[in-house]
């Protein structure tokens, strides 16, 4: 349903959006794209030229087409690995202004399985991974069982599980204990219930602290 072959649109747009997403190649003209943003021009371009919700997904697995292509052809040798999805986060509680809708947790799942589709199509062991939250309200929202069986691993949210946004304080990253399950134990004891792998699930770990001022004694 989701196969396309490559267009005029894709071939006319691809060098501006991968110049305008990419940092420059750090060896041999390679495009490095670990620490590449989408710029306010590559989402014009985009909305432009894929401006139904459909459309912009046809645009996602026409590039992986293209990457896969890219790298098969030793064009740009080793330019794709694979995909990681940052969705924050299917059925809201992301920045404010995010949209989100009750079939975001249907839809996820769906998209996941698509672009596994599209990589194993592509012939080579490529990764597909996720940026998952580690609050049980959060991840009540994901079909755990079902993106499990699809993801290489799951890279888990386990920091900011409390900070400045609150009225209350908190530990930003328990290993246990918190009064609202936002914790490093119950965060794996979900996916454990969902019959994912743990092999495949990767505990976020903060380098940075939080901190409080003012605070009247009991929090």
């Amino acid at each position: 349903m989701f196969r396309h072959n490559f267009n005029d649109r894709l071939l006319r747009t691809t060098e501006t959006l991968l110049n305008a997403i990419a940092s420059p190649a750090s060896q041999g003209g390679r495009a490095n794209f670990h620490h590449g943003k989408t710029t306010p021009a590559a989402m014009g371009i985009i909305s432009v030229l894929y401006p139904s919700a459909q459309m912009k997904f046809i645009f996602i697995l026409e590039n992986i087409a293209l990457l896969t292509h890219l790298d098969h052809e030793a064009v740009v040798p080793d330019i794709l690995d694979g995909i990681d999805v940052d969705w924050e986060y299917p059925g809201g509680g992301g920045l404010e202004g995010n949209a989100s809708r009750p079939e975001d947790t249907e839809n996820f799942t769906l998209l996941l399985q698509a672009l596994r589709n599209e990589l194993d199509a592509a012939g080579t062991d490529y990764l597909l991974t996720i940026a998952a939250p580690g609050t049980a309200s959060k991840m009540a929202n994901i079909e755990m069982t079902e993106v499990g069986a699809i993801l290489d691993w799951i890279n888990v949210m386990t920091y900011d599980f409390h900070g400045g946004w609150e009225n209350q304080t908190g530990h930003q990253a328990a290993m246990t204990g918190d009064a609202n399950n936002d914790d490093v134990i119950t965060a794996v004891s979900i996916f454990e219930d969902a019959g994912v792998e743990l092999s495949k699930v990767v505990l976020g770990a903060p380098s940075y602290t939080r901190a409080w001022g003012g605070v009247e004694d009991g929090g």
